[in-house]
């Protein structure tokens, strides 16, 4: 590898990249970092209230992410909090950034200085003019503009403070529609998965210390997981088998005494009114005291092992043989019941379709045009096996039997749009407001890439951390998101291989949350960068031509990310794009944190890449080798190669 050349080529000139770097980077400081004759400083009271206001601000955004705030004005003012806690960060790397430089590399000014001496006073001068302080109070001035807009946006409100009154709560328990025993459609492809969970159900426990067994039902949202719990309730050989039979739906918010008032209204058949814990236990232990019983709790969010423990210790007081079938979405609901699961895959797309022309015919046996054929399979494609899709989109086409409408609803994908009977949408955007903030972020920022993208879990996550999503130890946020179903292992690929896919409804899903902050162009040709658009990607035409990019009009004061993309079905060994990058381009990006390049011709870059000071991620593919830098803070390694 030493005789190789490094990713930074043209940087390795020591001399030459320190002049250019410290001319542009020279920032004022009150606080002495060093023991400089002529050390840099800044104020540190400015700087510790300037923490303190990040600190509220992102308390703040939390706050309201767990509140449905759609107010307009709310939204906007939420968005300028969102650009301040931005420009605080920038600047407080700023200072960052000063203290390291001026720290590390006071021994090489000592050493220009010494080498100059021969040169006499006016060449000693020179150098020395490379490491004095810009005009004072550049760096108070920022805080100070922060301090400002900060207490201007704090006017709307009580310092900043969120109220329930501000919005109703995210995830209350109507985000989605309590469900009962009683199926709603038919089944179409299940046939497999319906025998395989009824050989769990009949089946004796292997456990003899156990007096009942756990089977969870596990699937992104609306594979079809309820459906079969449902067809399998009703099922006369299941219903043979156990008495009682109680289904329990559960909310996000579902508590264990709520879910246990539900099990006892289940085994009453009636509304429970007892609200105390002990009481409630008693209550169903006198009601399956001996009693083989099947219990199902549909759609199980809590990944509390404890809340498992309570919620199910008095059912130990059954009959031997007992089960307790639960639909999740969530594999880490699933590892605390129980070690078996049966993951509930997507249908295939003629059953699909199937599904879908059901709900488009109302439930009649309608022969279509070929035409009409044609575009509907071409429909059910795009629901990418999930029933709760199929049934969506058959809803939508049972508006009018017209070729015309249904190429709209083939292009447009209408039944995406926003609606308060958009039961598709709802489902999938339960499982995004579920996710915590710094997940929602890593999500959203996966609208960067095109539908069909492989994502390597190494390279996402090393991008999340530079952009300050998570931290270093990343790897289990990815984790959570596969657990959730929101990425899956990618087909011929091994698991141990970390390349997973998004289903395509789940990208939809990305670039609808995913709003300003993330601008991604498919046509290289448009390459104009939303003014508003913190992180952004390009992403080559299929029938790409190698002509070079021109790069010189692109600029984007806020952006803090720029990739460049390639398509999943272009091949690894070649190159997508072929660019043109000016000698100061990186001097328009001054805030990038992530450069991707590793799709690209590029050999050697340019010098203003050292005015990028809050970089921490940059790949570039170099001899059919890719090579990687990321960095903890901003640039502590970086520059530590150009001194």
């Amino acid at each position: 590898m030493e005789n190789q050349e490094t990713l930074f080529t043209k940087l390795k000139k020591p001399i030459e990249a320190f002049v250019y770097a410290s001319t542009k980077l020279a920032l004022p400081l009150r606080k002495p970092f060093s023991h400089s004759s002529k050390p840099t400083f800044v104020d540190e009271e400015a700087l510790a209230k300037l923490k303190l206001k990040m600190e509220a601000i992102r308390a703040t955004l939390v706050k309201a992410d767990a509140l449905a705030m759609n107010d307009s004005q709310d939204r906007v003012w939420l968005r300028e909090l969102r650009d301040l806690e931005c420009w605080a960060e920038d600047v407080v790397e700023e200072i960052q950034f000063e203290a390291m430089r001026n720290t590390r590399l006071e021994q090489f000014k000592l050493e220009l200085m010494l080498s100059s001496s021969r040169k006499g006073k006016r060449k000693r001068g020179e150098f020395s003019s490379l490491f004095s302080n810009v005009p004072s109070g550049f760096l108070s001035f920022k805080i100070k503009r922060i301090a400002d807009r900060y207490h201007n946006i704090a006017k709307d409100r009580d310092a900043l403070r969120i109220t329930d009154e501000d919005g109703t709560r995210r995830l209350h328990p109507n985000a989605r529609i309590p469900t009962s025993s009683l199926p709603l459609c038919e089944l179409f492809g299940r046939r497999k998965d319906m025998d395989d969970v009824m050989k769990l159900l009949i089946s004796e426990n292997n456990d003899n210390n156990c007096v009942f067994s756990t089977i969870p039902i596990v699937g992104m949202a609306g594979v079809g997981k309820t459906t079969i719990a449902q067809h399998l309730f009703q099922n006369k050989v299941v219903r043979s088998e156990f008495d009682p039979m109680i289904w329990v739906s559960l909310s996000q918010q579902s508590g264990v005494v709520e879910a246990t008032m539900k099990i006892v209204a289940g085994l009453t058949k009636s509304e429970c009114h007892l609200t105390e814990l002990e009481l409630l236990h008693h209550e169903v232990v006198s009601r399956i005291n001996g009693k083989k019983f099947l219990l199902v709790f549909d759609d199980v969010w809590d990944e509390n092992p404890e809340n498992w423990s309570t919620l199910t210790a008095p059912l130990k007081h059954g009959a031997k043989g007992s089960k307790v079938l639960v639909t999740t979405r969530s594999s880490k609901v699933s590892q605390i019941m129980s070690p078996k699961k049966h993951p509930l895959n997507p249908l295939s797309h003629d059953d699909c379709w199937l599904l879908c022309q059901k709900k488009a015919c109302h439930g009649r046996t309608v022969d279509l045009c070929a035409d009409l054929l044609e575009i509907g399979m071409e429909i059910a494609k795009k629901c990418q096996g999930l029933p709760l899709a199929a049934k969506a989109v058959g809803g939508m086409l049972s508006k009018s039997v017209d070729q015309k409408y249904w190429g709209e609803v083939l292009e447009n994908h209408l039944w995406l749009e926003d609606g308060d009977d958009n039961h598709l949408l709802r489902a999938l955007h339960v499982s995004y407001e579920f996710l915590p903030l710094n997940l929602k972020r890593c999500f959203a920022y996966c609208s960067l890439f095109p539908k069909g993208y492989l994502f390597d879990r190494s390279k996402s996550v090393k991008l999340w951390v530079a952009q300050g999503f998570i931290d270093e130890a990343g790897t289990k946020s990815f984790t959570d998101l596969v657990e959730r179903c929101f990425f899956q292992y990618a087909p011929f690929h091994y698991h141990t291989e970390g390349i997973f896919v998004m289903h395509d409804l789940y990208h939809e899903l990305a670039q609808h949350v995913s709003g300003y902050e993330y601008n991604r162009i498919d046509n290289y040709k448009v390459a104009k960068l939303d003014d508003k658009a913190r992180h952004s990607s390009l992403v080559p035409l299929k029938n790409h031509a190698e002509e070079a990019i021109q790069l010189g009009s692109l600029s984007g004061k806020d952006l803090r990310s720029f990739l460049f993309v390639g398509r999943t079905e272009i091949k690894t060994d070649e190159i997508p794009f072929c660019l043109n990058i000016p000698c100061g381009i990186f001097l328009n990006l001054d805030c990038l944190r992530a450069l991707d390049l590793s799709n690209t011709d590029i050999v050697e870059l340019p010098y203003s890449i050292g005015n990028l000071i809050h970089l921490r991620y940059i790949s570039r593919k170099y001899q059919n080798q890719m090579f990687t830098r990321v960095y903890r803070g901003p640039l502590q390694s970086f520059y530590s190669e150009l001194a």
